[in-house]
């Protein structure tokens, strides 16, 4: 049989493990650099080859996929793709952190910590950066690369199937660039691969080390977080560098789409689509707020207040997490506002995390709405509409519906994980609020909560935070149904 024709016929679990195999190889690519390194390519080099075995064993032992009387349940919208993507998720928390394991750098709670934090884009950190080997620290930052683009977007790239559409739903992406799904991921990857090459070059000519670069780009274009510096963006001490990182965060929590026309020069078109213009307003009005309690309760200069409100605005709803400043000693009303931006997040279809700016705004509306309405004679009909890749289109019902579940789900999960950290760290419920905000929005920033001799409580509690965060909450849900379901039509 063809190769082609295996792969289009494999099993996705196997498919999936496959891709992750890949990726484990690819932090060996630092060694030619830093030969000293060699010594920790086994970390990667088992995991890589025990995880390819398994991938192998599954893809031709299981290529005819499910059986047909569980078929149909998987056939139908987002449930038959939710198994597979948390799946192939979970694999890679595990498997991503057998490298710091086997090489020695952090015990398995902690290594499973990290690695979910870097997958998940969020960015919370119990490793010491100090004294991690480049190798470790470029895994970090690609891990996060990875969880950005997402695995179905790559696995996208080679398969050509009707299981992929709805694998691609499943993780959470909304939007179609091109009439196929493979010309999309096509199209994402490239914008992926060019901003990583233009955030390098702008580091590198701003004073970075190219590997700095390289590291803070794919930490950047992801709203991730991680660095390889304790200080984060701080330690270079560079407004040019500050610049370009607000640049890379604010890309990154944009929907691709947008960053297509972005990309072509279109910024007029860019500013039609509802969602986007929303999102810069936010960026806006937050951002003025912020860098006047800055400037007058910080006593910061007017030029130090706008540069610092403005990346502690863009760094927390993008849910990057990058800090150049010590936010937690900031005044109330300025940890505040970071809370709400932690919890409202970036554009749907992008790479942040949180509620997002779309449901945020037919929320806002719906609200507009209801007031209006109470005001206004019940004769008069009224109509909210919003424009999205050039289609304007009513915010009906449904769509009100679906999002305020969403939030109600979210500010459930919210509140049940505050209220664990509160019994299991015995800080304030403020604290605990803002490091879970933290947790579930993938954001990454942190005051103190998150660290190496945290609970095991803790860690659980923050650990799954990011998971449902960067899953998305209903998708989590709708797995364990999925999985719950068939263990009891097997009995």
């Amino acid at each position: 049989m063809a190769k082609n024709s295996l792969i289009k016929n494999g099993n996705s679990y196997g498919e999936l493990i496959l891709l992750i195999s890949f990726l484990m190889l690819v932090p060996l690519a630092v060694l030619p650099f830093y030969p000293e390194e060699v010594k920790y390519a086994h970390a990667f080099l088992i995991p890589a080859f025990f995880s390819a075995a398994l991938g192998l064993i599954i893809f031709f032992r299981f290529k005819d996929g499910l059986d047909s009387a569980n078929a149909h349940r998987f056939m139908s919208h987002i449930r038959k793709g939710s198994s597979p993507v948390l799946f192939v998720w979970c694999y890679a928390f595990f498997l991503g952190a057998v490298p710091f394991i086997l090489g020695r750098q952090l015990p398995f709670h902690l290594a499973i910590f990290e690695s979910i934090s870097g997958w998940t884009t969020t960015g919370l950190s119990v490793a010491d950066v100090d004294s991690l080997p480049q190798i470790f620290l470029f895994y970090r930052s690609f891990t996060q690369y990875c969880g950005g683009l997402g695995f179905i977007i790559m696995i996208t790239m080679i398969i050509r199937n009707r299981r992929v559409a709805s694998l691609y739903n499943a993780e959470g992406h909304m939007d179609m660039i091109k009439p196929s799904l493979k010309g999309t991921a096509k199209i994402i990857s490239r914008i992926y691969i060019i901003w990583l090459c233009i955030g390098t070059v702008a580091y590198t000519i701003c004073g970075m080390s190219v590997f700095d670069g390289i590291c803070h780009t794919m930490s950047a274009i992801s709203t991730a977080g991680f660095s390889t510096e304790p200080l984060s963006i701080e330690a270079f001490h560079s407004v040019p560098v500050d610049i370009i990182t607000m640049v890379l965060m604010f890309i990154g929590a944009t929907n691709f789409v947008i960053v297509l026309s972005l990309t072509k020069g279109h910024f007029i078109e860019s500013l039609q689509d509802t969602e986007f213009a929303f999102m810069v307003k936010v960026t806006a009005i937050f951002g003025i707020m912020v860098s006047l309690a800055l400037f007058l309760f910080k006593g910061y200069s007017a030029g130090k207040s706008l540069l610092q409100g403005f990346f502690c605005v863009i760094t927390t709803f993008t849910t990057s997490g990058y800090s150049i400043d010590n936010y937690p000693s900031w005044p109330s009303f300025a940890v505040a506002a970071m809370m709400i931006l932690m919890l409202i997040g970036g554009c749907a279809g992008s790479t942040a995390g949180g509620i997002k700016m779309n449901r945020t705004y037919y929320l806002l509306k719906a609200m507009s709405r209801y007031l209006r309405e109470q005001i206004q004679p019940p004769i008069r009909v009224t109509t909210v509409s919003y424009n999205r890749n050039h289609i304007s289109k009513e915010i009906d019902s449904k769509l009100t519906f679906n999002a305020g579940g969403f939030l109600v789900c979210y500010l459930l999960v919210f509140t049940a994980g505050t209220l664990i950290l509160c019994a299991s760290t015995g800080q304030s419920p403020g604290d605990c609020a803002y490091e879970f905000a933290s947790a579930l929005g993938t954001v990454g920033l942190s005051n103190g909560i998150t660290n190496p001799d945290a609970s095991i409580v803790t860690l659980i509690t923050e650990m799954v935070g990011m998971v449902m965060g960067r899953l998305e909450i209903i998708m989590v849900l709708i797995s364990f149904y999925n999985i719950f379901s068939g263990i009891m039509n097997r009995h």
